[in-house]
């Protein structure tokens, strides 16, 4: 504390010892300035702006160098929807301490946001706009008017007050009190808004609103009777806002839309494209095992060997084989013109007969002449995308009945049994096709899977 003449710090006598000057009263005059902003902050801390703004005033009335004062008195203002009077006080405060002053700071803040300014200027025009139209019997678009001023600035009190009163006018009792406890909300002990409450709950109570249009004809402690023209309006006493649980209702409605909109749209598209994706892949590596497994011979070697004569009928039916050679006339028959190779040529012989439990007895089997083992595994491989594994295996050992070594059918038997968790047969499938194509890149695929497997 220092003295107000001299500048010099007090003490505790009732004289500056620095100039001589009597201060009891001028400290008698700071402690009640500090007194009343004390009360204040504890009023604004519990959401009484109303007396936090009459004790605030009172303390800067008393010495108007209180600055902590000021911004806090600013504060309240900005809380209450006045923002003129918040920047009034601020401006004050920063000009009696420039530095070290956090009113420097909430007016950077509203400066630097030109566009909550002219919110507010907007806000004033269409309150007293609302005024004119209220003062000229226009309540329709004084209504107007406020929904779209608490719109620009939801804290606005003297807004939420007019429009309560013209609610009340009109006996929407239910809206007027919604909007009081709104202002309620934001000012708790705001002595209009208490007074406007009361007078809502006494003619709630009793049925009575515009003259004109609303006569009483009873009551009771439930409920409300009055007549409204020839209507007969029955209203409870007692209001519950349940505006909270029905947005919360709505919004879970709407997540539900969603995720139904989601799984019946989406998630059908995008399994097609996987769908069409993994086909398209099939093919190719289909394409390219076809390619690897065919035999192929180069230019020079078919235009350096000389063709052998062949032999008469009478040569070849009197010659037996000679030692060494095959007795089978078709091991050393070439393949005749039009006549297409074998296409597993160049794998690995079969090492064993296919197990029966595996790959099924095909005398068991009702296998169709006009079908082929690329047949059997399309329509195979079309039942394992859809997750039919039982049909896909059904059909994969048909196409494997007609062609034991078709690499596409075992591989995607080794997946089937693999999809219903019979490991053994799995194994023994992928065991197979790196028997017999222990160099092709799906026999890596099987290895991998026999890893996993046991």
């Amino acid at each position: 504390m220092k003295c107000f003449k001299c500048n010099a710090e007090l003490t505790d006598r009732d004289f500056c010892a620095s100039c001589g000057t009597n201060v009891s009263v001028y400290k008698k005059i700071l402690r009640t300035s500090n007194a009343y902003y004390n009360d204040g902050l504890a009023k604004a801390k519990v959401r009484d702006l109303t007396g936090a703004a009459e004790s605030l005033r009172r303390s800067v009335k008393y010495n108007k160098n209180n600055t902590d004062a000021r911004n806090l008195l600013g504060l309240v203002y900005y809380e209450c929807g006045d923002m003129a009077h918040a920047l009034a006080e601020w401006v004050i405060s920063r000009s009696l301490q420039e530095r070290g002053n956090p009113a420097s700071q909430y007016l950077g803040e509203i400066q630097g946001n030109a566009g909550s300014l002219e919110r507010a200027r907007r806000a004033v025009e269409k309150y007293n706009m609302a005024v004119h139209y209220a003062r000229t019997n226009s309540e329709d678009l004084a209504v107007i008017q406020l929904k779209k001023v608490l719109t620009l600035n939801t804290k606005m009190l003297p807004a939420h007050h007019l429009l309560s009163l013209l609610y009340m006018k009109r006996g929407d009792y239910t809206k007027a009190k919604k909007i009081l406890r709104k202002a309620q909300q934001i000012d708790t002990n705001n002595t209009t808004t208490l007074l406007y409450l009361r007078e809502v709950d006494r003619l709630y109570a009793t049925g009575r609103g515009n003259p004109e249009n609303l006569q009483s004809t009873g009551t009771n402690r439930d409920r409300i009777t009055y007549q409204s023209g020839n209507d007969t309006v029955i209203q409870p006493t007692s209001y519950k806002d349940s505006s909270g649980i029905w947005t919360v209702v709505n919004l879970l409605i709407g997540v539900a839309i969603g995720l139904l909109a989601a799984w019946f749209l989406i998630l059908p598209s995008q399994r097609n494209a996987i769908q069409e994706e993994y086909r398209q892949r099939e093919q190719e590596l289909y394409a390219k095992l076809e390619r690897d497994a065919s035999p192929s011979e180069t230019p020079g070697q078919a235009a350096t060997e000389s063709p052998e004569p062949s032999p008469t009928p009478e040569a070849g039916a009197s010659q037996s084989p000679a030692p060494g050679q095959s007795e089978n006339p078709r091991a050393s028959q070439s393949p005749a013109p039009g006549q297409s190779e074998d296409p597993h040529a160049s794998k690995a012989p079969e090492t064993e007969k296919p197990d029966p439990e595996i790959y099924g007895d095909p005398d068991d089997m009702q296998l169709d002449d006009s079908m082929t083992a690329e047949d059997y595994f399309s329509r195979g491989s079309e039942w394992y995308d859809y997750g039919d594994y039982e049909d896909a295996i059904s059909n994969l050992q048909k196409a494997l009945a007609l062609d034991d070594t078709h690499l596409m059918s075992l591989y995607y038997l080794g997946r089937a049994y693999q999809q219903l968790e019979d490991s053994e047969k799995a194994i023994a499938v992928y065991e197979r096709i790196i028997a017999l194509y222990p160099d092709n890149e799906l026999a890596g695929d099987a290895r991998r899977f026999i890893g996993q497997l046991q």
